[in-house]
């Protein structure tokens, strides 16, 4: 038996400087190295204990071999096992079971929206402070019950309307309902049945609204400025009260662009950038330009340019 034993160095005594207390266990990169001149002692150490992981937010003695980070909208693990819904008639037979017994009732309604309005608000680039209080918005009104019945992606797209007006940076209906395949009305409706318990901005003013859009038209610096003091006037004395942002907004522009003759052209774009009809910023135009003494900058009603608003 003793002429199967190899040798094997003292890890615990330096072999240039003799060193015996001072010898570092470097578990990092494996290795022994003595304190005092920095030999590395033996061979590399190879770690045989089990490879614990904790993937806790804080530090808890609870390490996990798998799984990704919890996600805190959600009161149960995330380890899932999805059956894919293949070509074959028997993956999606074994698909539709599965996805109907894996989670049943609010457990599963909760899932469902939250991961659509991830998947949302990644098609169109919005920022994850954005949906993570989309997200919680939805999982308060799931908690509330309150759009029982009504349809999914209706409910999520007003929840993500609701998180752009939280965050300042407001989309219109129109732009919601681009991003979710959803009708605007459909939106429109699970909006006024959730806004008094979880929509605590009120209106939203058309400011950035109106920067966006004439940024869209290529509009110059001048005329954004202009646009976006008639805007908080418009808002402050509340002379629009009752129309949609979008549709205010859409308004604003077509009274500046009356005020520069030069970027007149822009108007017939208009539309296609708010997704307002003509007809709507024409009837929107019309309620707008009886208070212009009352929104306009000083420098444009002390000029010629107030001319140029007439009535359509």
């Amino acid at each position: 038996m003793a002429q199967n034993l190899k040798y094997r160095p003292q890890l615990n005594i330096c072999t240039d400087c003799g060193e015996t207390e001072n010898i570092i266990e470097d578990h990092r990169n494996g290795y022994n190295v003595c304190g005092k001149c920095g030999v590395v002692l033996g061979n590399r150490i190879i770690d045989e204990t089990s490879e614990w992981r904790s993937f806790e937010d804080s530090n808890k003695s609870d390490p996990s071999r798998v799984g990704s980070a919890s996600n805190p909208f959600l009161d149960t693990e995330q380890l899932d096992t999805m059956i894919s819904s293949g070509k074959g008639l028997n993956s999606y037979t074994l698909s539709k079971i599965q996805m109907k017994n894996y989670m049943r009732g609010p457990k599963r309604a909760l899932k469902n929206g939250l991961n659509l309005i991830q998947a949302f608000c990644d098609r169109a680039f919005i920022s994850k402070t954005i949906i993570n209080r989309a997200q919680y918005i939805f999982k308060t009104v799931e908690s509330k019950k309150l759009l029982k019945g009504k349809n999914l992606e209706g409910a999520v797209g007003a929840c993500i309307y609701i998180a752009c007006k939280l965050e300042n940076a407001p989309r219109t209906f129109k732009e919601i309902s681009v991003i979710t395949a959803v009708q605007k009305r459909e939106i429109g409706k699970c909006y006024k049945l959730i806004y008094k318990d979880v929509d605590t901005s009120g209106t939203i003013p058309s400011g950035d609204i109106v920067a966006r859009f004439c940024s869209d038209l290529n509009l110059n610096l001048k005329i954004q400025k202009i646009s976006s003091e008639i805007s908080a006037k418009t808002y402050e004395i509340g002379c629009l009260t009752g129309r949609s942002p979008d549709s205010i907004a859409a308004a604003i522009i077509f009274l500046v662009l009356n005020l520069f003759p030069e970027f007149k052209d822009a108007q017939k774009d208009i539309h296609l950038v708010t997704g307002v009809t003509e007809i709507t910023i024409k009837n929107t135009y019309k309620d707008l330009v009886v208070f212009k003494d009352q929104i306009l900058p000083d420098e444009m009603l002390k000029s010629d340019r107030v001319e140029y608003l007439a009535k359509i």
